[in-house]
């Protein structure tokens, strides 16, 4: 697999992290953490721990995440925005979204209009060479 693509298999694991599923990966871990909390966050904060979280998605697209960066989602927390992730990992570093807090709380929820065409979650890799894709 190229440098910087997001494997489906990476994909599916952190879209499985989202869904509750424990998966323990052996990847290195050398990114940036991000906290996004629609109920506590603030833009205005860093979003770098779990005290300062985003609260919406806004810092979050359009920034390119790097090899080892995550996406930490609040349990409980809804949003009604589009999550864009433009991501640039390796096979055995790749970007992660999943969730963190009290694991008794619902599983995050990214909703637009909840219509059957709801598109909420829309990922971008960089070409290996660190080249923005045509859009």
């Amino acid at each position: 697999m190229k440098k910087g693509i997001i494997s489906v298999l990476a994909l599916i694991l952190s879209l499985g992290a989202l869904a509750g599923v424990r998966i323990n990966t052996a990847k290195a871990n050398t990114g940036v953490t991000y906290y996004v909390s629609s109920s506590e966050g603030d833009d205005a904060n860093d979003g770098t721990s779990e005290d300062k979280p985003f609260r919406t998605f806004s810092n979050i697209n359009g920034k390119l995440l790097g090899a080892g960066d995550k996406v930490l989602l609040k349990r409980g927390d809804v949003w009604n925005e589009r999550l864009e992730i433009l991501a640039q990992g390796t096979s055995d570093n790749f970007v992660e979204i999943s969730c963190y807090g009290n694991a008794d709380l619902d599983k995050p929820t990214i909703r637009m209009n909840e219509g059957d065409d709801d598109v909420c979650v829309l990922v971008k890799d960089f070409y290996y060479n660190g080249q923005r894709p045509v859009q």
